[in-house]
């Protein structure tokens, strides 16, 4: 899922030739965004925490960078094993990481790689599963679970302090906390964040605040007695230093 506009995408190969498409999650429906170009066989995608999407080949044993419009892939590097069967692929929103979930077919067991975007070169961590003599596993999708996300507001009452926690956030990096009256598809503009997706119409920040040595960032306000507030009201929250957009909340306000 590209964490910048909330669009899953799906790579698939006959490993003569390889494409993109993107994924309705209500509907199961694909639809191809085009081939992709330098990949007979795209075995893993994935998209950086910027909304970059990656992938790398069973064939060619390259990493790639992907244009998500278009489907053209550009060869950054080797990945430097030899790659077989299922594998999979993410970026950990914490740190932009990007691991393999990979199976490497020299030794013949599944590993647990990082993997460098500038150049395409990976570092085993270990194997997965079986430690003796390394586990036969095959993982053809994966993903990292920590996941940045904000508390609905609390106590939620007019004419006093309110709060909302936003966890997982950069450490020691900023979170703007926003909120709104209505949902909808709002993309950020501006030198922080350019071009991320809220999912509120007419978004107002609330505050910003510095997130915690443990990930942990507390906005504390103040809500008035305001008939405004006597409806709805949309929240979500913005990791700036890594863009990453938080779930939306559905938060009632009440006047007592």
């Amino acid at each position: 899922m590209d964490p910048t506009t909330g669009i899953m995408y799906a790579c698939s190969s006959n490993l003569s030739a390889s494409s993109i498409f993107k994924v309705d999650l209500e509907t199961a429906a694909s639809t191809r965004v085009g081939n992709v170009t330098n990949s007979p066989g795209l075995i893993a995608c994935a998209f950086d925490n910027f909304g970059q999407m990656y992938g790398y080949d069973i064939i060619t044993e390259m990493l790639l960078s992907i244009n998500k419009h278009t489907g053209a892939g550009t060869v950054v590097g080797p990945i430097g094993f030899n790659s077989n069967f299922a594998q999979g692929m993410d970026f950990n929103e914490v740190d932009n990481t990007c691991y393999m979930f990979a199976f490497n077919n020299d030794t013949f067991r599944g590993e647990l790689r990082t993997c460098n975007t500038t150049d395409g070169s990976t570092i085993l961590i270990g194997p997965l599963g079986s430690t003796t003599p390394g586990g036969l596993v095959q993982i053809s999708g994966a993903g990292i679970a920590e996941r940045f996300t904000l508390s609905p507001i609390y106590p939620g009452y007019q004419s006093s302090i309110n709060f909302m926690n936003a966890e997982v956030a950069t450490s020691l990096g900023k979170v703007f906390f926003i909120w709104g009256f209505a949902p909808g598809s709002t993309f950020i503009g501006g030198s922080i964040c350019n071009g991320s997706r809220l999912d509120i119409k007419f978004p107002q920040v609330v505050g910003r605040m510095t997130a915690d040595i443990d990930q942990f960032a507390r906005l504390r306000f103040y809500i008035p007695l305001n008939p405004a507030f006597d409806k709805l009201v949309y929240t979500q929250a913005v990791d700036a230093d890594t863009c990453r957009v938080s779930n939306l909340n559905l938060n009632i306000i009440r006047n007592n």
